[in-house]
C-alpha cells in the first residue's frame, strides 16, 4: 500500500490485502515479494525476499529535521524496518553464498581484502555489489553501525572490522597488566642492582616508591588524556600515546641510575593514561546486545598480558638481564601503533561533535573493513548534538588549541556537574577499591607466597600459574555478562558483584587454613576473580556516561586509583601472610558496597545515555531485581 510518508511495497506474489491502522500505518504479509524501498528524498532501491513475512510497515515522519530517530514504529512489539531490510538481505544472499567454509577460502579471502579488493568476489561467490546504491537516503549513526556489523561476512563475528578493532584494542586493555606484573619483576632486580648493600627495609621503601611513580603518573597521565580524548578524538590520544609508551618505555631501560628508571617510568605511566580511552572507543563500535561478549575479549588479553610478561622475564631477566626484559616489554605497544592505522575515530563520538562529514567517512571505513555496501548516505545528526565541528572550521593551530582546551574543560565540569557527581563518586570509589585489591594481590602472590627474599629470583611457575588464572576467572563471566534474565547473578552486576565476593572470601580462608596446597588454590581463585571483576568493571565504566564525557569519566576513574596506594603498602607490611591476605578480603568486601548504586548496563543503547532526559543518577537498583531471574 502507499499513502501519504508511507514506505511503498511493490508485491509480486499472494499478499493480503493492506490493513490501514492508527497513525498511518500500513500493515501486510508478504510471502516471496520484492520489496521496494523508498526513502525521503525518493530514491529507491530493490531487493528479493525469499519466503519472509512481514506483519508490519512502518513509516516516515514528515519531517526528517524533527525526529532523533530514522524510522517510527507503528506498535511495539512489531518487526522495525531495520530487521525487515536485514531479513530481506539474509535471504536474497542465502541462495548465492552456500560454499562451506574452508582453510583455502579463508586464505583467498585475506589476501583478496588485504591487497585492496574486495573480499566478497569469486573467491566467496557472493556478487560484488560495489555500485548498488546505498538501501536508505539517510539514517541515524546507530542503524548504519548496526546493518554493517550486521551484514559483515558472517564466516567471522560481525565480519573483519570486529576482529581487527577488537585485538588492536585489546592490546591497550592489557597495558595495565604488563605494568602491574611487569614491576614485580623489575623493581626488585633494579634495586637490588643500584642499592647492593642496602637494607631489606630500604629495598622495600624503593620498590614500593617505584610502584608509586607509576601510579602518580597514570593518575596525572587520565587526568589529561581523558578529557582531551573528548575533546579532540579518541583515536588521536591512543595513537600519541602508545607512541610515547615505546619512547619511554625504551628510555627506562637503558638508564644507569634509580632516579633514571623513577622518572621514566612515571612518564610510561602518564602515557598510559592515554590508554583508558581503548574500552571507550571499542565500546562505540560494538552493538549493544553483544557489548560485552566482545569486549570481554579485552578482559582475556588482560590475563594473557599478564601471562606473556611472566614467560618473557622467565626468558629474558636470568639470560639478559632487568633492562632487556624492559625493552622488550615495550614491542606490544610498537604493534599496537602500527595497527592504529588500520582503525578510525568512533562514528558516534564525530556525531555528537556535529561532524557529520567525518563520521561518514568513519563508517565507509569500516564498511569497506567489513566487506559491505554503505547502508546510507547521509546520516541523521540528533538536535541534542553539539556544534563543536563548527567551533575549530577555518581556525589557526594556535586558536584550536585553545577550543580543545575549553572542550577539555568543559568535559571535567560535566563529570562534576549535579547531574553526573553522585554517580562519579560511586565509580571512583569502586575502581580504587578494585585496582587497590587487584595490585595487592599481584603484591601479595610474588613478595609473600612467592618470595624468595629481596633477590631477582622469582619462582616464575608459580606466578604463571596465578596469571594463568586471570585468563580462567576473565572467560568463566562470558556466559553471564550480557545476560539479564538472571536477575543478580548476570549481567555487569552479577560478573562483578560474585566474583570480588568469592575473592574475598578466598583470601579470607587463606588466613586459617595452614596446607600449602589449599592456600595456592586460594591464590588462583582470589587473583582470577579479582582480575575478572576489574575487568569488567572497565567495560561497565564506558556505559554509564553519555559519549561526549565517557572519555573524561573514564580516565578520571582511573585518577582516582590513588586510593589502591593503601592496599599496595599493605602488601608489603612486615606482617603474617595470613594478616595481609585478610586486609585485601575486606578491600574486596567494601568494593561491593558503591556497585549496589550504580545501574545494570547489559544490552544498554549508548545513544540512550545521550538524550537530554537522560537518567545518570544512582539508586539501590538491586532490591528492584528478582534474586533469580526470569522463569
Amino acid at each position: 500500500g502507499q499513502g501519504e510518508g508511507v514506505l511503498c511495497l511493490a508485491v509480486t506474489m499472494a499478499s493480503q490485502p493492506p490493513k490501514k491502522k492508527a497513525g498511518g500505518v500500513v500493515t501486510s504479509t508478504l510471502v516471496k515479494a520484492n520489496t521496494v524501498r523508498m526513502g525521503v528524498d525518493g530514491s529507491m532501491s530493490a531487493s528479493g525476499v525469499k519466503s519472509v513475512t512481514i506483519t508490519e510497515s512502518t513509516r516516515y515522519t514528515a519531517h526528517p529535521s524533527e525526529r532523533d530517530g530514522l524510522l517510527e514504529s507503528g506498535q511495539s512489539g512489531q518487526s522495525s524496518r531495520r530487521a525487515e531490510m536485514l531479513a530481506a538481505a539474509a535471504a536474497e544472499e542465502a541462495e548465492g553464498n552456500n560454499k562451506p567454509v574452508t582453510v583455502t577460502r579463508a586464505f583467498r579471502k585475506l589476501f583478496s581484502w588485504g591487497s585492496g579488493r574486495r573480499g566478497r568476489g569469486f573467491f566467496s561467490g557472493k556478487r560484488d555489489d560495489d555500485r548498488r546504491r546505498p538501501i536508505l537516503s539517510e539514517m541515524t549513526v546507530d542503524d548504519a553501525l548496526e546493518i554493517i556489523l550486521e551484514e559483515g561476512d558472517g564466516e567471522y563475528f560481525y565480519g573483519w572490522w570486529t576482529l581487527i578493532c577488537t585485538g588492536v584494542l585489546s592490546i591497550y586493555a592489557s597495558v595495565i597488566a604488563f605494568e602491574y606484573n611487569m614491576l614485580t619483576f623489575v623493581a626488585p632486580c633494579a634495586c637490588v642492582d643500584f642499592f647492593p648493600d642496602a637494607s631489606d627495609s630500604v629495598l622495600a621503601l624503593k620498590e614500593a616508591a617505584l610502584w608509586t611513580a607509576f601510579y602518580t603518573g597514570f593518575a596525572v597521565g587520565t587526568m589529561i588524556m581523558g578529557p582531551l580524548a573528548d575533546a579532540v578524538g579518541r583515536w588521536r590520544i591512543l595513537f600519541v600515546s602508545s607512541l610515547m609508551i615505546v619512547v619511554f618505555g625504551l628510555l627506562s631501560a637503558v638508564g644507569q641510575s634509580y632516579e633514571w628508571l623513577y622518572y621514566t617510568r612515571m612518564l610510561v605511566g602518564f602515557w598510559e593514561g592515554g590508554s583508558a580511552p581503548a574500552l571507550d572507543l571499542l565500546a562505540e563500535f560494538m552493538l549493544p546486545k553483544d557489548r560485552g561478549l566482545v569486549m570481554n575479549a579485552a578482559n582475556v588479553a588482560f590475563g594473557l598480558g599478564a601471562l606473556f610478561v611472566i614467560v618473557l622475564a622467565q626468558f629474558t631477566i636470568p639470560y639478559y638481564g632487568w633492562r632487556v626484559y624492559l625493552a622488550l616489554c615495550a614491542l606490544p605497544m610498537l604493534i599496537a601503533l602500527v595497527a592504529m592505522c588500520w582503525l578510525v575515530e568512533s562514528p558516534r563520538w564525530l556525531v555528537q561533535m556535529g561532524n557529520e562529514e567525518g563520521a561518514m567517512r568513519a563508517l565507509r571505513t569500516i564498511a569497506k573493513r567489513n566487506d559491505v555496501a554503505m547502508p546510507c548516505e547521509k546520516l541523521i545528526i540528533p538536535r541534542y548534538a553539539g556544534i563543536e565541528q563548527e567551533e575549530v572550521k577555518n581556525k589557526a593551530p594556535l586558536a584550536r588549541y585553545y577550543i580543545y582546551m575549553m572542550r577539555s574543560w568543559r568535559s571535567i565540569k560535566g563529570i562534576f556537574s549535579q547531574k553526573l557527581l553522585k554517580r562519579s563518586v560511586m565509580i571512583w570509589i569502586l575502581f580504587s577499591g578494585l585496582y587497590g585489591a587487584y595490585g595487592g594481590i599481584v603484591i601479595f602472590d610474588s613478595d609473600v607466597i612467592g618470595s624468595t627474599g629481596y633477590t631477582c629470583s622469582f619462582d616464575y611457575e608459580l606466578q604463571e600459574w596465578l596469571a594463568f588464572s586471570e585468563i580462567i576467572g576473565s572467560a568463566l563471566v562470558w556466559p553471564i555478562i550480557d545476560n539479564r534474565r538472571i536477575g543478580i547473578w548476570g549481567g555487569r552486576f552479577g560478573a562483578q558483584f560474585w566474583p570480588m565476593m568469592v575473592a574475598g572470601l578466598s583470601l579470607m580462608y587463606y588466613k586459617w587454613d595452614e596446607n600449602s596446597s589449599m592456600r595456592f588454590a586460594m591464590a588462583m581463585v582470589s587473583r582470577g576473580l579479582i582480575s575478572s571483576a576489574v575487568s569488567v568493571c572497565g567495560i561497565a565504566i564506558t556505559e554509564w556516561y553519555p559519549t561526549k564525557y565517557r572519555a573524561t569519566g573514564t580516565a578520571l576513574s582511573g585518577v582516582f586509583c590513588i586510593g589502591s596506594y593503601i592496599p599496595i603498602y599493605w602488601a608489603y607490611f612486615p606482617y603474617s601472610a595470613g594478616i595481609i591476605a585478610e586486609g585485601l578480603g575486606v578491600v574486596c568486601f567494601l568494593s561491593c558496597i558503591p556497585l549496589c548504586f550504580l545501574p545494570e548496563t547489559a544490552g544498554l543503547d549508548l545513544s540512550k545515555l545521550d538524550e537530554p532526559g537522560a537518567d545518570l543518577g544512582v539508586q539501590c537498583n538491586t532490591r528492584n531485581v528478582d534474586c533469580c531471574g526470569d522463569d
